[in-house]
C-alpha cells in the first residue's frame, strides 16, 4: 500500500525536530521501506520523529527521519517495535 496523508498528524514542533504521529493499517516493516514517506518531503525534515501506529498487528514504533531532500525522505526505527 502507499503512504496515506490522511494518517500523518503533526503533534508538535520544535527549533530542531517535530514530532509526528502516523496512524496506518501497513505493518511497520512496510512503513519503514525504502521511499514510503516520499510523498511527505515537503513536511517532513532530518531529525523529525514519527510514531506509527499499526492496528493490524497492534504494533507501535518510533521512527527517526534521517534523510529529507530532493523529494526523498529516509527513515531509521532506532527501538524494536511494541507488540501490544
Amino acid at each position: 500500500m502507499a503512504f496515506n496523508f490522511q494518517g500523518l498528524n503533526r503533534v508538535v514542533g520544535a527549533l530542531s525536530a517535530d514530532l509526528w504521529f502516523y496512524a496506518t493499517s501497513e505493518t511497520v516493516s512496510d512503513v519503514t521501506a525504502a521511499g514510503y514517506f516520499n510523498g511527505a518531503s515537503d513536511m517532513l525534515a532530518k531529525g523529525d520523529v514519527i510514531i506509527v501506529a499499526d492496528s493490524n498487528t497492534p504494533a507501535t514504533a518510533t521512527l527517526v527521519v534521517s534523510s529529507s531532500k530532493d523529494g526523498v525522505v529516509q527513515v531509521s526505527a532506532p527501538a524494536s517495535p511494541v507488540v501490544e
